[in-house]
């Protein structure tokens, strides 16, 4: 019985990997008469000056152009994020003040309404552009939303598990916006319209909820059936600093967690189930080497897919594979850890503005 159960979740997380894998390598984009215009950038920022100064370095590496507007909406910050923008960004720029309560959404509001132009593009604070990041953008079709990937950075032993992770956060939403059913978004690189935005307001009901203004709008979007375009291509990614602690790691995780119950989608707790029973599978297979050296062959298979999985995201070195190696039995213990109280982030805590 174990042993069947053990070769069926293999052999899903097999197929499944070869659909996404293929369903990826066959995008094609399609040429539309519509481009990315006039976009406005918006950027909301609370108390950033110890990690923004990597988006500000790789924006003045950006060439200048007049249809991009770049707008800075400054949280209620209490320290000296504004004067190191003024100083050192080369680029014309606008900051704006949230006079909404303190919180990202709310900061994204106000962006949204304060903005000229139809297409909106979100960006955090700490993210990192590439130099041909504008050419990128203007090579892609359109629609209501546009959802870009996130490559996250870092060497340290929290960071290259996060990394792991969010390599099969993205492997899922990239297999589920393959079956027209897109889950998954990240507002640290995410384009959308400004009339599409508008129009939702009166529909979402999350402002509530300290952070997923990327998945309520999502989830919002999709439910009203707006057209919905997943980019999996790294070429087309920023960059942001995965966390370097596992306090923090534990936190983000929390907040990430917290918000399944109020989104819309079915599939997100199904998905949960189905990684844990494939993580838990590895020791099914484990005991059952003990007695046949031939379940050491799927062991074996088990951990050649997730390594390829990790590396369809990420640059692999030997760090990444043995970290993906040890992963297969540890990552359960990982989890059970960050189900303790681990506090919340302060900087998701919605507050009145001062």
């Amino acid at each position: 019985m174990i042993a069947m159960g053990c070769i069926l979740i293999l052999s899903f997380q097999i197929v499944a990997a070869i659909l996404i894998w293929a369903g990826r390598k066959n995008m094609r984009f399609k040429h539309e008469d519509e481009c990315i215009g006039g976009l406005s950038i918006l950027i909301p920022f609370h108390n950033e000056e110890n990690r923004i100064l990597e988006l500000i370095n790789s924006l003045n590496q950006l060439e200048k152009k007049e249809n991009r507007a770049i707008v800075f909406i400054n949280d209620h910050s209490s320290d000296n994020t504004v004067r190191l923008i003024e100083s050192k960004l080369q680029h014309p720029f606008k900051i704006i003040e949230n006079t909404y309560k303190k919180g990202k959404k709310w900061a994204i509001k106000k962006g949204v309404e304060s903005a000229n132009d139809n297409w909106i593009l979100t960006w955090d604070a700490d993210v990192k552009i590439g130099n041909d990041y504008w050419q990128k953008l203007s090579e892609l079709p359109v629609a209501d939303m546009i959802v870009l990937p996130v490559k996250l950075t870092g060497s340290k032993t929290p960071s290259i598990w996060a990394k792991i992770e969010h390599a099969f956060l993205r492997f899922f939403q990239d297999g589920m916006a393959s079956i027209n059913y897109p889950t998954l978004a990240s507002g640290a690189n995410l384009v959308f319209r400004r009339t599409a935005f508008l129009e939702l307001e009166s529909k979402r009901n999350d402002y509530s909820i300290p952070s997923g203004d990327d998945v309520f709008l999502l989830d919002q979007m999709r439910l009203s059936n707006m057209q919905i375009l997943n980019i999996p291509y790294n070429q087309y990614a920023v960059e942001t600093p995965a966390p370097t602690n596992w306090k923090s790691l534990f936190q983000q995780r929390k907040r990430w967690s917290s918000k399944v119950g109020d989104m819309k989608s079915w599939t997100l707790i199904p998905a949960g189930l189905l990684l844990m029973f494939v993580q838990l599978s590895v020791f099914g297979l484990i005991w059952l080497s003990l007695n046949n050296p031939l379940f050491i062959l799927l062991i074996g298979i088990k951990i050649m897919i997730e390594i390829g999985i990790v590396g369809t995201y990420n640059k692999l070195n030997v760090q990444l594979i043995l970290m993906t190696i040890v992963n297969q039995v540890l990552y359960t213990l990982i989890v059970l850890v960050g189900l303790f109280p681990w506090g919340k982030e302060s900087k998701w805590v919605i507050t009145e503005g001062q």
